[in-house]
């Protein structure tokens, strides 16, 4: 038996990061509408539901990715698996900003809440938006480090290597909303 090479796991680690932006893709197309309906009163399921429902491009996007990664013969099982996945982790999401269950502490969640607490106390001072929410990940870059540690561990450096920036780009847009929208609340 020979052992995998550096190019086989460089290979399954690109595979798994093009599926990670698949998947992430389609959560960011569901998300506006999950969280217009976090203050109504339809049940979780009904918001989360119809949102994914809309999103026929960016599934079809992750099922492609599904069928190259894996292959077309196990593509409907596991496209129903990560559904069922992403599902679940969304009604937990719209129940947790319902505050009807407790939100638990993550590594990248600390991050996030650290950058949207920086960025929060930054708005009020001078300069670009751009230059407060660089200023607020400097302010989290422990955080960021932690993510960095916790996903090299549990997945590898080069997915770590090839997930860390799409993660620093989304908290940094992150920052730069909550700048904006404070700044416009004022």
């Amino acid at each position: 038996m020979t052992e995998p090479s550096d190019s086989d796991d460089a290979g399954r680690a690109s595979a798994e990061v093009e599926l990670y932006e698949a998947a992430i893709a389609l959560v960011a197309y569901a998300m506006p509408d999950i969280l217009a309906g976090v203050a109504g009163t339809e049940p979780a399921e009904a918001i989360v539901d119809a949102a994914l429902a809309a999103c026929d491009e960016a599934r079809l996007s992750l099922r492609t990715r599904l069928v190259c990664t894996l292959g077309a013969e196990s593509a409907d099982e596991d496209m129903r698996k990560l559904l069922g996945m992403l599902r679940t982790k969304l009604i937990l999401h719209v129940n947790e900003r319902r505050g009807l269950v407790p939100r638990p502490e993550t590594v990248p969640g600390s991050w996030g809440a650290c950058v949207k607490a920086s960025a929060a106390a930054l708005a009020s001072q001078p300069g670009s938006v751009e230059e407060l929410a660089g200023e607020a990940m400097r302010q989290c870059a422990a955080n960021e480090a932690s993510v960095r540690e916790d996903l090299t561990r549990r997945r590898g450096a080069a997915v770590a290597d090839q997930m860390m920036p799409l993660f620093s780009a989304a908290v940094r847009d992150m920052a730069m909303r909550i700048i904006r929208k404070t700044r416009e609340s004022q």
